[in-house]
């Protein structure tokens, strides 16, 4: 596999930076093949603008965005995968990102962003409280039929107005991280979805 399906700059210069060439990897487990496969097929159809096509002589042509066949989907056994993205995007990689910057950067078809203020101040009682604070990240929500729910540290806590009800108490931390695998795979859902940016103050 080479690089220049997946990065412009292997073909042509750009204003950033002059025509890098290509490279290549060599991927020999099937299942990362497969999937990888899938990546190249989606990225092709909805976002490729160039192509090489065969001939006797190299030449470049412009293509148009098209409905992709098929959607990857991320492993969700823990393991390492192949990840992808392409030049439009501004994406980039961040160590250990913060609340605010999943809100708004994340390259997730199902995220939307925080539906509410960036501050809130909340009243809520001793238990829900030192539960919620004591959870590890990410902090998850879900909004649907006007209700806000907090998802952490497999608890779940309701925000309505100024008051947070804890719903569920915590005791899984992997059941958020499940649950946030599962919107990979099935982004489709009437309900907004994404991650919790505000900063809560209790009253």
């Amino acid at each position: 596999m080479s690089s220049a399906n997946l990065e412009t700059g292997a073909l042509i210069d750009r204003p950033e930076r002059k025509v890098t060439g290509e490279s290549g990897i060599l991927m020999t487990d099937a299942g990362e093949a497969r999937r990888l496969a899938r990546f190249f097929t989606r990225m092709w159809h909805a976002d490729c603008r160039w192509e090489a096509p065969q001939g006797e002589a190299y030449a470049l042509a412009r293509g148009l965005p098209t409905s992709s066949p098929c959607r990857p989907n991320p492993p969700f056994d823990g393991r390492a995968g192949v990840i992808w993205t392409h030049d439009d995007a501004d994406l980039e990689f961040l160590v250990s990102p913060t609340q605010a910057q999943l809100n708004a950067r994340l390259g997730a078809d199902w995220r939307q962003p925080w539906p509410e203020p960036a501050l809130a101040k909340v009243s809520v009682d001793d238990e829900a409280w030192h539960a919620l604070t004591a959870t590890e990240p990410p902090v998850l929500y879900t909004h649907s039929h006007g209700a806000t729910r907090l998802h952490a540290g497999g608890g779940e806590w309701a925000l309505a107005g100024s008051r947070l009800t804890m719903t569920k108490t915590p005791h899984r931390a992997s059941q958020t991280q499940d649950m946030m695998n599962s919107w990979w795979a099935r982004s489709a859902s009437g309900e907004r979805r994404g991650f919790c940016s505000a900063v809560l103050v209790r009253e």
